[in-house]
C-alpha cells in the first residue's frame, strides 16, 4: 500500500505541555481498505450530517444528498486515497468564536449556558490542549511543535453576563482564552456607571491567562467604508485604551467577520499581530496572519461530535483566493485559490466543496489553482463555501473515525440581502 508521511504530534499530552518534544514521523496509509468498517463509517456520515446542517448557512439545511454522497463515497470507494503530511501539520490550532452565551440574540449567535459548560468539560479532558492566543503565534512563528488538537477559545461579548457567569467557568477549569473589548461599549459603561467598565477590563489585561483583542471604536458593518474611515475607527478605539489602560491591544477582531483588502491595509499600518475572522478553518503557520479563521460555536452546531472532528482538522493552506474577503460582486461567487506547493496535486484533486442552501459545488483543479463554483443564487445575506481534502488520522490522536480533514472555509455577505 502506498504510504505518505506525515508528522505526528505527541504520545503524551502531558508531556508535550510540559516539555513540546519533537514531533516524530509516523507513516500514515493513503487508502482505505475496501471494507471501510460499517460502522464506524455509520459515525461518520452521522457527525458529517451534524456539519452540513448547521455549519454552512445560518439556516438549518437538511442537505440530505450531501450526507448520501459523502457515506457512498467511504463506504463504496475501495480505491479512496489521502492527503499526505505537510510542514503546517506540526502545529495546528482551531480557534473557537463563543458570542452570546445564555440568552438568545438576534443574529442566532447564541449558544447556551448548559451546552457551553458541556464544551469546557470536554476541552478540559486530556484530548485538548487549550492554548492561549499568544502561545499559538509564538510557536507558529518559531515553528514549534503544539500538541495535539490545540484549541484557543475566543469570546465576542464582554458584558455583565462574561464577567459574572461564563469567567468564573473558565477559572474554575483554568482555561486560557481570549476576550474581543469594544472600546466604544466601555465608554458607555463608564459614563452610564454600569458594569464591566474600564476598571473591570484592566483585570483581564492583568491577566497572564487572557489574551486581549480589540474592535474598532464602533461596533459596525464595514461595507461601504474607505480606509480613511477604517483608520479613524481603529486609531479612536487604540487612543482609549492606551488612556484607559495604558495598554495597545495586538490582535484585532472584524465585526460580523466582515473584511476586505481595505480593512486589512489599514491593520498592517497600525501593526496588529493577528485579526480573527468568521471564516471556517484550522490555523496553520502558512495561514496570513491577519486572517485567522475561527468556528463559531452555537446551539446550531455546539454539539460535542462536531468539537471532536473539528478540533482534530487540519490546515488547508492555500493562497490568492479571489474574491478577497468577503464581500463578492456576483451571487453566486466563483471562488479560486492556489493550493500550497506542499500539497500534491493528488491531495488536491480530493477537494470537496460546500456551499451554504447549494449542497455540494463543481470543482476543478488544473495544476495547482482550483475553482469552485455553483450555480444557485444564494439566499441569505451570510453565507459560506467549505472545502475539504480527507486525512487519515494519526494514532496519536486515536479516532475512532480514522479520519481528519484539511479545511479552508471562505465567507460571503450579502448586504443587500439583509
Amino acid at each position: 500500500m502506498e504510504s505518505g508521511v506525515q508528522p505526528a504530534l505527541y504520545r503524551s499530552l502531558d508531556t508535550a505541555r510540559q516539555n513540546a518534544p519533537q514531533p516524530r514521523q509516523t507513516q500514515l496509509p493513503r487508502t482505505l481498505s475496501p471494507i471501510h468498517q460499517m460502522p464506524v463509517f455509520s459515525i461518520v456520515c452521522s457527525i458529517i450530517e451534524t456539519l452540513v446542517k448547521h455549519d454552512y448557512s445560518y439556516k438549518t439545511m437538511p442537505c440530505k444528498s450531501i450526507i448520501l454522497f459523502l457515506c457512498a463515497f467511504f463506504v463504496l470507494g475501495a480505491k479512496a486515497s489521502f492527503a499526505d503530511g505537510i510542514p503546517d501539520d506540526v502545529n495546528p490550532a482551531v480557534i473557537y468564536a463563543y458570542f452570546q452565551i445564555g440568552d438568545p440574540d438576534e443574529y442566532d449567535q447564541t449558544l447556551s449556558l448548559d451546552l457551553f459548560k458541556k464544551q469546557i468539560r470536554e476541552f478540559s479532558t486530556d484530548r485538548y490542549h487549550v492554548a492561549s492566543l499568544d502561545e499559538v503565534i509564538y510557536a507558529q512563528a518559531e515553528k514549534k511543535p503544539l500538541p495535539p488538537r490545540t484549541v484557543v477559545l475566543s469570546f465576542e461579548q464582554f458584558d455583565r453576563n462574561f464577567v459574572d457567569t461564563i469567567w468564573p467557568i473558565l477559572k474554575e477549569y483554568g482555561l486560557p482564552f481570549t476576550i474581543v473589548l469594544n472600546a466604544s461599549r466601555l465608554d458607555d459603561a463608564e459614563t452610564n456607571g454600569t458594569l464591566p467598565d474600564w476598571g473591570e477590563a484592566k483585570k483581564f489585561i492583568d491577566n497572564p491567562a487572557v489574551s486581549i483583542a480589540m474592535f474598532p471604536f464602533h461596533y459596525r458593518h464595514l461595507t461601504g467604508l474607505d480606509e480613511e474611515e477604517i483608520g479613524y475607527d481603529i486609531n479612536r478605539a487604540l487612543a482609549r485604551f492606551r488612556e484607559k489602560l495604558d495598554y495597545t491591544p495586538k490582535y484585532f477582531s472584524y465585526p460580523y467577520g466582515e473584511y476586505s483588502q481595505s480593512t486589512e491595509n489599514v491593520l498592517k499600518r497600525y501593526e496588529f499581530s493577528a485579526a480573527l475572522t468568521q471564516n471556517s478553518g484550522v490555523v496553520g503557520m502558512s495561514t496570513p496572519r491577519l486572517v485567522l479563521p475561527r468556528f463559531t460555536l452555537t446551539d446550531a452546531f455546539g454539539e460535542i461530535d462536531r468539537l471532536r472532528v473539528t478540533s482534530a482538522a487540519l490546515p488547508f493552506p492555500v493562497s490568492d483566493p479571489q474574491p478577497f474577503g468577503v464581500f463578492a460582486e456576483s451571487n453566486p461567487p466563483t471562488l479560486t485559490f492556489t493550493g500550497d506547493r506542499s500539497l500534491s496535486a493528488d491531495d488536491l484533486k480530493n477537494t470537496s466543496c460546500y456551499a451554504s442552501g447549494l449542497r455540494k459545488i463543481n470543482v476543478s483543479v488544473k495544476d495547482h489553482q482550483v475553482t469552485a463554483s455553483a450555480n444557485q443564487l444564494f439566499e441569505d445575506s451570510k453565507n459560506r463555501i467549505n472545502c475539504t481534502i480527507p486525512v487519515a488520522a494519526s494514532e496519536d490522536l486515536g479516532d475512532a473515525d480514522g479520519l481528519r480533514w484539511r479545511w479552508a472555509g471562505f465567507l460571503f455577505v450579502y448586504p443587500d440581502l439583509e
